[in-house]
């Protein structure tokens, strides 16, 4: 567990470092009135990542997702992720 929050200290550090660089690189209120808010957010934080030099790895995923799935994109163990779920931490359906 001390390996994730690490790497969770690291990425917002780095967020907050792309985001700075994103009011210059985005006019938000334009592309907020071209798309819709969410996606005017999404394409804000990636822009500004990519202006700072960084990647960005975009892909799909399905609809319904198994637990074993979901657990190995949030890089815990299945046993963690169904104790997130029945503590309710997790939404789950």
């Amino acid at each position: 567990m001390h390996h994730r929050r690490s790497r969770q200290r690291k990425n917002h550090v780095n967020r907050d470092r792309y985001r700075s660089r994103t009011s210059r690189a985005v006019d938000a209120a334009a592309l907020a009135s071209a798309v819709p808010p969410e996606l005017a957010s999404i394409l804000t934080e990636v822009i500004g990542i990519v202006a700072a030099g960084g990647a960005v790895t975009l892909g799909s995923i399905l609809d319904g997702l198994t637990t074993t799935n979901a657990a190995g994109m949030l890089d815990i163990s299945r046993p963690t992720l169904m104790k997130h779920i029945q503590s309710r931490e997790t939404p789950a359906h």
